[in-house]
């Protein structure tokens, strides 16, 4: 900045800890002279984000954590504790009952199959850490995320609160139609919803407006594409998509509720 590089020229030379929506707000802020409204625009959408994401791992870490001693306790069970009762069994003498029998024969294959498990475990921990954010593995989880039994209307309100909130953050700091797409498809964090976007930008571009091709993307329920067509026509299409991000977001706080309360007694049966 002192060698008279513009604050958003230096701040996107910094992309991992300057993401690129707020190089886009920032540079918006300084076009339109209201760098200081835009940088409280930037802390909100930020703020809303972090509320997001803090929503999406308490849902997560409860059944995450169930689930994880539940493995851990049957794996000890077959390891230590069927063995001692199989040789009880065969003691007495006589046919055992089918079920015994399978839980006796899960006991031995545990015993060399859970130190491979364990191995591979560690391996994939590895692997997906490395490469979670590259594209070929964001193109196979992604839509998964999407269409996961339970989940996926959840991860699919966050998406859209998301979407919602980048969009007319974007909107209402003065960045152009097209960029804010551009800007707001980096930024979704769904491959889907980039992809879609990328899309319909291409189609702006042409003429169209955001309405007619978003009714393309199932990932983009009605009452979204509604919204986008009342804003376009009245010219209060940042005022919308907020109200829109308000609702989503609301959602997913109702949801990780609910499944927390639903997931519970799941749990507990399986």
């Amino acid at each position: 900045v002192e060698a008279g590089k513009p604050l958003s020229t230096a701040l996107a030379k910094h992309p991992r800890v300057f993401p690129p929506l707020m190089a886009g707000l920032v540079a918006a802020g300084e076009v339109s002279g209201e760098l200081g409204k835009t940088l409280d625009t930037v802390a909100t959408t930020y703020a809303k984000e972090a509320h997001l994401r803090s929503k999406t791992i308490a849902a997560m870490m409860y059944p995450a954590i169930v689930g994880m001693l539940a493995v851990v306790m049957v794996s000890g069970m077959l390891i230590f504790v069927v063995p001692r009762f199989a040789q009880i069994f065969a003691s007495l003498g006589g046919e055992l009952p089918l079920p015994t029998r399978v839980l006796v024969f899960a006991s031995k294959i545990m015993v060399w199959a859970a130190p491979i498990g364990i191995v591979l475990l560690v391996v994939f921990i590895f692997w997906w850490r490395k490469n979670k954010n590259t594209r070929r593995v964001r193109e196979f989880v992604d839509p998964l995320k999407l269409r996961i039994p339970i989940f996926g209307k959840f991860f699919q309100k966050i998406v859209l609160a998301r979407f919602s909130r980048t969009f007319s953050s974007l909107l209402s700091a003065g960045v152009p139609v097209i960029q804010a797409l551009d800007i707001t498809g980096e930024t979704s964090g769904n491959v889907v919803v980039g992809d879609a976007l990328k899309s319909i930008s291409k189609e702006v571009a042409a003429g169209k407006t955001i309405s007619e091709p978003l009714e393309e993307y199932v990932v983009f329920p009605p009452l979204l594409q509604q919204m986008i067509t009342t804003g376009e026509e009245t010219g209060a299409l940042p005022e919308m998509l907020q109200k829109v991000a308000e609702f989503y977001e609301n959602e997913v706080d109702t949801a990780a509720d609910a499944l927390s309360a639903t997931i519970e007694p799941v749990m507990i049966i399986v």
